[in-house]
């Protein structure tokens, strides 16, 4: 007899449970969050050719943080700010080791999905977007904004010629 109450109270709380969460409680796996810069390293040269960067190193400054590198290049743009600071390092560890510090300048648009997933961001760029701390000392040539809204990650949306 002492068992119904406890098993009654176990199922009301279940019910409870699983009827009690809304929609907007849960955010599914398929909705996109905020995207990152996706960019790629091209030949200066032949511009239609991707040229890989020997000794690659990209760090972020905001948060201090030395970033992946994988193919493709995704960089993480800060939301509660309108720039992105990065450090490009080539041939790393190398007596011909070269930095360049690059800032990225964006507008930025935010999208309310729901409670649990928060806000979603999208960022524009210009031809201003860009800016190198010293363009002549560069190992990065030059730069191409080919897609200049950031709303996935499949696009690449900068290419970095050197």
């Amino acid at each position: 007899m002492r068992s119904f109450p406890t098993l009654f109270l176990v199922m009301l709380g279940l019910y409870s449970l699983f009827y009690s969460c809304e929609k907007d409680d849960i955010c599914l796996e398929e909705t996109l969050p905020t995207p990152r810069l996706n960019i790629s390293f091209v030949d200066a040269q032949n511009p239609e050719l991707s040229k890989e960067v020997q000794g690659l190193q990209i760090k972020s400054l905001s948060i201090d943080s030395i970033l992946p590198v994988s193919d493709p290049y995704l960089l993480p743009l800060r939301q509660d700010q309108s720039f992105t600071e990065f450090e490009f390092t080539t041939n790393l560890g190398t007596d011909t080791e070269s930095k360049t510090l690059i800032q990225f300048t964006y507008q930025r648009k935010d999208e309310y999905i729901n409670r649990a997933c928060g806000f979603r961001g999208t960022y524009f760029l210009n031809e201003q977007s860009v800016a190198q701390s010293d363009p002549s000392n560069s190992w990065i040539l030059g730069f191409e904004i080919r897609q200049d809204t950031i709303s996935n990650e499949e696009t690449v949306h900068l290419a970095l010629y050197h």
